[in-house]
């Protein structure tokens, strides 16, 4: 019998859902709410901070600017508790 050409099956690619969100919160301490959000991130199942800038203006004013990427599920509940300050 003649050996039969084997025919692999088409590759799938999985779909990847992303969402993004820009928030402005006003808090006591730019510091401590940075490194609170970068916690949350750092313990959802595959979130991490992918950066973190802090800066000081004239005046002393701090803000603070993060990027951080979660996981689609906790992404929602996260976002509310970063912004409930």
């Amino acid at each position: 019998a003649a050996a039969q050409p084997s025919v692999a099956a088409p590759a799938v690619s999985s779909r990847q859902v992303h969402k993004t969100a820009e928030a402005t919160v006003e808090v006591k301490s730019a510091e401590a709410a940075a490194e609170q959000a970068e916690n949350m991130a750092k313990t959802s199942r595959g979130g991490y901070v992918a950066s973190s800038e802090l800066t000081t203006a004239e005046g002393g004013f701090k803000t603070a600017k993060l990027v951080l990427k979660l996981p689609v599920q906790e992404f929602d509940a996260i976002l509310a508790r970063i912004c409930s300050g």
